[in-house]
């Protein structure tokens, strides 16, 4: 059964998807814990996967080359001292992540401008994201968040045989009217209930009203609390 699937595309790529991790538990660039960095990475890309995100091949290469430097990394380097000027397996990693980090930022000062001229939300403060599609930094922000509401979800299964389970409507209804109770903005952990299957749903119901511009989220601050603001007038 995939009625209730959406097919909505990754915009980003996955040194994206890897700054953020880094920037996300306080990484060193310069020192990346491979292996757990590995295997945040194929969790994140597993959780796209069973979202059914259209995920672009570099993610997979991406998963590939980690693996590979993984693997270089735990291959014994014997007693000798290290040769001088020896490249770290990660080094090529670390300049590619460097470099597009300093376009990231330099791409980021320009969208600040332009939200600067353009927001019209009543949540003060710089926001760290705020986006009406779901593309960049923000899809990650996003993923987080429903990884820690799945983790808090019961075990029992809506689907049994005999009985469907919810469909993208009907979840995109219920969202665009807990958006129109809420009468200004809901948390974002507020929109989920229910077993695995209807908290995805309900998350890719969100997704598609972020792609349709019909709501926007943002966070004031990392760790801060996620909102949903309608943008819309929601009848």
């Amino acid at each position: 059964m995939t009625d209730y699937r959406v097919r909505l595309p990754v915009y980003e790529g996955p040194l994206d998807l890897l700054l953020f991790l880094i920037q996300k538990d306080e990484i060193d660039i310069y020192d990346i814990p491979i292996s757990r960095v590995t295997e945040q990475y194929i969790t994140y890309l597993e959780l796209m996967q069973e979202l059914d995100l259209a995920v672009a091949g570099e993610f997979f290469v991406m998963a590939a080359t980690l693996m590979e430097i993984k693997s270089a990394m735990l291959l014994p380097r014997g007693e000798a001292p290290a040769v001088e000027g020896a490249e770290d397996p990660r080094a090529a990693l670390i300049a590619q992540l460097l470099e597009y980090q300093r376009y990231k930022g330099a791409a980021g000062e320009l969208t600040v401008r332009e939200e600067e001229q353009s927001s019209k939300y009543p949540a003060g403060g710089d926001g760290r994201f705020s986006g009406g599609t779901a593309s960049g930094e923000s899809i990650f922000i996003l993923l987080d968040a429903l990884r820690g509401v799945l983790a808090r979800a019961p075990e029992a299964r809506d689907v049994v045989p005999g009985r469907r389970g919810p469909t993208l409507d009907e979840r995109l209804t219920y969202v665009r009217r807990r958006l129109k109770d809420a009468g200004g903005r809901v948390r974002f952990d507020a929109l989920f209930e229910g077993s695995r299957i209807v908290i995805i749903v309900t998350f890719l119901a969100l997704l598609e009203l972020l792609r349709a511009g019909e709501c926007r989220v943002r966070q004031d601050r990392t760790f801060d609390e996620i909102w949903v603001y309608p943008t819309l007038a929601l009848v």
